[in-house]
């Protein structure tokens, strides 16, 4: 049996010298690609943040992007990062959307709107995984510390459903959040798992290419002119809520108790924000899963846009829906095609195009006013 030891002596050469390689080429060929267990971190009243003052690298999938925070560690444009900002004519806030995830700041709809608005102090407070339970409680801290804004524009996400009904205030009302949530329950493999997808990139290039390729194999494309796209992101449970209100991917909750939650929290929010003469919007946009009902019903009819319409009803300055749009896309493009023209590859969020034609309705819905 000693040729098996000898096997399995070299496969562990083999294995070390290919990390060993992948280390060294990650750290001092390949530029920097990615912090995010740096710039990503808790916050002791609402649950996470991102850290003041940072200038690096995110990333999203295998590509790195550049990222910069100001002093209170709203997402910035590099170039003109306001360290002591605490006044602001508009702020925006929502998840991963509105953070802009995978793109720098001057790719995102904040970003493009804050260019084309010279005049106005902008802050961009989304964070990913927010919800209107985290989105309330920001907002409140920071007019408890000094923070003055005119307006307010929520960009609710499709996702913030199911987040919602994972988060929950404590007895000193600083909000937590279910059991798994790796930021709250294990920050240890949180890191672990960020040390190795920014020390070993051909490990983690490797990996994603096998996931992605198991992914395409397990769900086949659609049918509807979906020859080339994974069918996992037109069927992710985070939003399968809008059409599958019996789903059991939103907790104790259920989809009905999570909606009346992300409802209650908003409707808070909007008394806050009164109280404090400040303005309120709202900003709805399709998942790739919305777009494909949207073509199987031919309708622009959604769940998501309903409830947010209603809400805004008396309350709400704007409502931005990027429904109406989409399902203008969708009957005059293949469903492929609009995937690829607006979204990140392989992912539901939106690419540079997506946010630009978000800004482009942000801004009309601004300037009707």
């Amino acid at each position: 049996m000693n040729w098996i030891r000898v096997l399995l002596v070299q496969f562990t050469v083999a294995v070390c010298i290919f990390f060993a390689a992948d280390y060294s080429y990650t750290n001092f060929f390949r530029v920097e690609d990615g912090q995010e267990y740096v710039y990503r971190v808790r916050h002791d009243v609402y649950h996470h943040t991102l850290l003041p003052s940072f200038n690096g690298f995110g990333n999203w999938d295998t590509q790195p992007y550049r990222i910069c925070t100001d002093g209170s560690g709203f997402k910035s444009d590099c170039d003109e990062v306001l360290e002591t900002q605490k006044s602001f004519d508009i702020a925006f806030i929502g998840d991963s959307f509105t953070e802009a995830v995978g793109l720098p700041y001057e790719d995102s709809f904040v970003g493009m709107f804050a260019l084309d608005n010279p005049q106005l102090n902008i802050a961009n407070l989304g964070v990913s995984s927010y919800a209107p339970t985290v989105y309330r409680a920001k907002i409140e801290d920071l007019i408890t510390n000094g923070y003055t804004f005119n307006h307010i524009f929520v960009f609710l996400d499709i996702s913030d459903i199911q987040d919602e009904s994972d988060y929950y205030r404590d007895s000193n009302g600083s909000i937590l959040k279910g059991p798994n949530a790796a930021v709250t329950t294990n920050p240890q493999l949180l890191r672990l798992k960020s040390d190795v997808s920014n020390n070993f990139f051909l490990f983690k290039t490797a990996y994603l290419t096998i996931k992605n390729a198991y992914l395409t194999i397990k769900n086949p494309p659609l049918e509807n002119g979906l020859n080339n796209v994974p069918k996992d992101v037109f069927s992710l449970e985070r939003s399968e809520w809008t059409y599958n209100s019996s789903s059991t991917a939103y907790g104790d909750l259920g989809v009905r108790g999570a909606i009346e939650k992300a409802v209650q929290e908003m409707t808070l929010l909007y008394e806050l924000l009164e109280e404090n003469n400040i303005g309120l919007s709202v900003g709805v946009y399709p998942w790739p899963a919305q777009l494909y009902k949207m073509n199987e019903a031919n309708s622009d009819s959604n769940l998501q846009s309903s409830i947010w319409k209603e809400f805004c009803l008396e309350r709400c300055e704007n409502f931005v829906n990027m429904f109406p749009q989409y399902y203008q896309l969708v009957r005059n493009s293949t469903l492929e095609k609009i995937y690829r023209n607006y979204y990140i590859q392989g992912d539901v969020h939106f690419n540079r195009e997506g946010n630009r034609l978000i800004h482009r309705s942000l801004s009309t819905a601004v300037n009707s006013e």
